[in-house]
């Protein structure tokens, strides 16, 4: 029972990282463990190629991103508002 327990928090721990908000159905007991676990956990993003288009495309980390394309047309994922509120405590970049 405590490792299913373990497992449920561990997978809403990494869901959270994407999404803030309780999911429709989620137990909200539950859910508020989870976010406190991972806002006391050190959580490292390994690998983030932000930096190329920092100088190719002379991005601003410090600005929104949010609607924001790349020349490719890909949208970017980066910007420090998004690292405040996915609680990362570190990052590589590349």
């Amino acid at each position: 029972m405590k490792k299913s327990i373990l497992f449920l928090i561990v997978l809403l721990v990494n869901i959270s990282v994407f999404a803030q908000t309780m999911p429709q159905g989620a137990d909200p007991a539950l859910w508020a463990r989870a976010l406190k676990l991972h806002r006391s956990a050190i959580i490292v993003d390994g690998h983030n190629d932000i930096s190329s288009p920092m100088y190719d495309e002379d991005f601003d980390l410090a600005t929104n991103s949010i609607g924001k394309l790349h020349r490719d047309g890909d949208p970017f994922h980066t910007d420090l508002n998004r690292f405040k509120a996915s609680g990362i405590t570190g990052e590589f970049f590349s």
